[in-house]
């Protein structure tokens, strides 16, 4: 083979593997950049659902306060007519009283399925019940009673929806 020849050759396989490194690097970036894309799409997908478990568990928080003082008031509302009519449960609650309540209770159950943490959505359920049978109590003792299951269990509640909460941030 003379010189020119293997110039040519030089030349052609130069050539081939100039490209082929080339089209390996492209790939290769390719892929990479894919990898990259994917991971910060499921990044702000995790944050997305830890924003709305915060925001969730934060509106929940305020309703459950918002639900004890007002089942709290139609008890006192109840005890009221009680003393002057004798008769329990046969009264109405107030208008606003009792918009204001079933608005504040559906809330409550809409951010309860919300939750992810399955064994703080069955507890909610059941403190939710305790607050419904206090107003359907057949006496003010029962009634009582159960107010004061709510208040009592009402720390508990809010600590351990506040440790949800934390475990969002």
């Amino acid at each position: 083979m003379n010189d020119v020849s293997l110039g040519f050759i030089g030349v052609v396989l130069g050539a081939i593997i100039g490209s082929a490194t080339s089209i390996l690097t492209t790939f290769i970036n390719s892929k990479n950049s894919l990898k990259l894309q994917k991971n910060l799409a499921e990044q702000k997908r995790e944050d997305d659902f830890r924003t709305f478990q915060r925001q969730t568990l934060l509106s929940l928080q305020d309703n459950l306060v918002l639900s004890l003082r007002l089942t709290i008031k139609a008890y006192i509302e109840d005890l009221e007519h009680f003393k002057k009519s004798g008769n329990w449960g046969e009264s109405m609650l107030s208008r606003d009283l009792n918009n204001e309540l079933g608005s504040t209770r559906r809330k409550i159950s809409i951010l309860i399925e919300r939750l992810e943490n399955e064994s703080l959505r069955i507890l909610l359920k059941k403190h939710e019940s305790k607050g419904t049978k206090s107003l359907l109590s057949k006496s003010p003792e029962k009634n009582q009673a159960l107010i004061q299951e709510l208040t009592a269990d009402f720390g508990e509640i809010m600590d351990l929806v506040g440790k949800e909460l934390r475990s969002y941030y």
